[in-house]
């Protein structure tokens, strides 16, 4: 421990204040002049004696309050260094503490290392143990064991061929669905930009029979069709050996719009002659778009007993007009896009256009907003029937090839529609 200032002050001896009888200052140990020589004799004997009395001379007197303040400095000095040494001590404590501390947990140590090999060595014992009665068992047993993995063997092998056979025909199942698919997509693709002629007459050249179609197709586009237009043209099936009805013609475009060119002209047909008036063109469907569409025409036909029929001898009646409403509120909530045509000899109010021309009158088409119709032209009366008729082009090449549930279910309605107004006629 650190000795206190007074401790440290008394344990170090002072220089003597007297010196060849002569009194000596504390301070700068000048001589003290006292003028009583008797006094100064008798002080000078007792300071020699005694260790707690001190004398200043004239001059440390004068200099006194200087030494004061700098004896408070130093007091307050040696009270900040006697903290620190307080601080140090407490430390040197500390030090102390932790170094015991140390030593107790290397104690601990040491004992920790005993038990763990102590425990190592009674987990080698056990595993001796364990091996030397496992083996006993095994050998006691060994039969019983290769049955019983024979039979597991076994067991899993046939479930795990069940497992894989299975997934393999699901898989497989899957592989020839997507194929299937594929086929048919591509199969529509590649037929997107064809159509097909039906009861056009054939010849025998080849050539000729080529120049033949080309002809028959520039005249319905008024000569607007090119050579580079069309890809190739062939006859369906092989070239019969004796004479038979006429095969199919087959016709690629280069692109879709050469073939919306010829399907927007279908019109011109009735110009021709009657032999020609017989040639029928169409999309080149799959068998599965006609099987399709065969089943929606049928559909359709069953359906013609629900229709509105007046003769054109019977007078209007209100109930011809509420049934007449009724029928178009049904098909316009079960259908997106509706065409209504015919000769309804009914006198329509929101009608703007001419409906007489030359005193016969003209027959109606009426299309949704978002379904136009083009290519309206007027026939002359009295010459196909005894009224005005009015034809008119829209063409489906999307609705028709598109293999959609929607898309199909417009032809659906469209195809009704057109079987439903038909008898409208009077």
């Amino acid at each position: 421990m650190s000795k206190t200032r007074s401790q440290r002050s008394q344990s170090i001896p002072e220089p003597a204040s007297v010196k060849d009888d002569n009194i000596l200052c504390c301070v700068c140990d000048a001589v003290v002049q006292i003028e009583s020589s008797d006094l100064y004799d008798e002080l000078a004997k007792y300071a020699s004696k005694s260790k707690n009395m001190k004398f200043y001379c004239d001059n440390c007197v004068k200099h006194a309050d200087g030494f004061k303040g700098l004896l408070q400095m130093l007091n307050k000095k040696f009270e900040s260094i006697d903290s620190r040494l307080k601080t140090f001590d407490s430390i040197d404590i500390g030090m102390k503490n932790l170094q015991l501390m140390l030593e107790s947990s290397d104690e601990n140590l040491k004992q920790l290392e005993k038990l763990d090999e102590k425990l190592n060595q009674s987990i080698n014992s056990l595993k001796n143990d364990i091996t030397k009665s496992w083996s006993d068992v095994v050998k006691s047993n060994s039969k019983i064991v290769d049955n019983e993995a024979a039979s597991l063997r076994n067991m899993i092998s046939t479930s795990f061929s069940d497992v894989v056979k299975k997934n393999l025909d699901v898989v497989s199942k899957e592989v020839i669905s997507v194929r299937r698919t594929i086929e048919v997509a591509n199969e529509v693709k590649a037929r997107e930009n064809n159509i097909v002629l039906f009861n056009f007459s054939e010849d025998l050249d080849v050539a000729k029979d080529r120049g033949n179609v080309l002809s028959f197709l520039r005249f319905l586009t008024d000569e607007s069709l090119k050579d580079d237009d069309i890809l190739k043209i062939f006859r369906q099936r092989k070239k019969p050996s004796v004479s038979s009805p006429s095969r199919p013609v087959i016709v690629k475009f280069i692109n879709l719009s050469a073939k919306v060119l010829v399907m927007r002209r279908l019109f011109r047909l009735a110009m021709l002659d009657e032999k020609m008036r017989e040639v029928r063109i169409s999309d080149d469907l799959t068998t599965d778009q006609r099987l399709q569409l065969k089943k929606l025409v049928l559909e359709a036909k069953t359906r013609e007993s629900k229709d509105v029929y007046r003769p054109g001898s019977v007078p209007i009646t209100p109930a011809f007009f509420d049934e007449f409403t009724s029928l178009l509120e049904q098909i316009s909530l079960l259908a997106d896009y509706v065409i209504l045509t015919g000769d309804l000899n009914v006198h329509w109010k929101r009608v703007k256009e001419t409906t007489h021309v030359h005193g016969g009158i003209l027959d109606l088409v009426v299309s949704s907003m978002e379904l136009p119709v083009s290519s309206c032209t007027v026939g002359p009366y009295g010459i196909y029937s005894d009224h005005g008729l009015v034809q008119s082009v829209r063409y489906y090449h999307y609705v028709v090839l598109i293999l959609v549930s929607v898309v199909v279910r417009l032809v659906d309605y469209c195809v009704e529609f057109l079987y439903i107004t038909s008898n409208l006629c009077g």
